[in-house]
C-alpha cells in the first residue's frame, strides 16, 4: 500500500467513525431529553443519565454491527464500544460547540482567534 492509498483508507474511516459518533450522540441526547424526567430518573444528574444511556446504546450498536457483519466477537471490542461511549456522551453532554472549540485550540495553532473571551468579534 502507498501513501495515497493509506490516506483514503484513514479518511474513508473516520468519516464513518465521525458520522456514527454523532448519530449515537444524537440518539443519546433525544432518549436522555424524553426520559429525563421520568420516576427516579429526574433525581440523578442528567449528565450521569446521559453516559448511562450512551454506554448502553454503543455496546448494542457493535453488538447488532457484529451480528450483521458475521465477525467473531472478540472481548476487546466492547472495551472499545465502552471507550466510544465516553466520547458519544461528551459530545452529548457539552455539545458540538465544545468538541469544535477543543479541536480548533490544539488544531490550529496557527490562526488568530477571531473572537475575545466574551464573545464578541475583535
Amino acid at each position: 500500500m502507498n501513501l495515497n492509498e493509506i490516506l483514503t483508507v484513514l479518511i474513508s474511516y473516520g468519516t464513518i467513525a465521525v458520522t456514527v459518533i454523532g448519530l449515537l450522540a444524537f440518539a443519546t441526547s433525544v432518549i436522555t431529553q424524553v426520559t429525563k424526567s421520568w420516576g427516579f430518573l429526574d433525581k440523578i444528574p442528567t449528565a450521569l443519565q446521559a453516559y448511562v444511556v450512551s454506554l448502553v446504546l454503543t455496546v448494542l450498536t457493535v453488538l447488532i454491527y457484529i451480528q450483521f457483519s458475521k465477525m467473531a466477537f472478540v472481548w476487546y471490542y466492547i472495551v472499545g464500544a465502552i471507550i466510544l461511549s465516553f466520547f458519544v456522551s461528551f459530545v452529548t453532554v457539552n455539545g458540538w460547540s465544545q468538541l469544535r472549540e477543543i479541536w480548533h485550540r490544539f488544531n490550529d495553532t496557527n490562526s488568530t482567534n477571531t473572537t475575545d473571551k466574551s464573545g464578541g468579534a475583535q
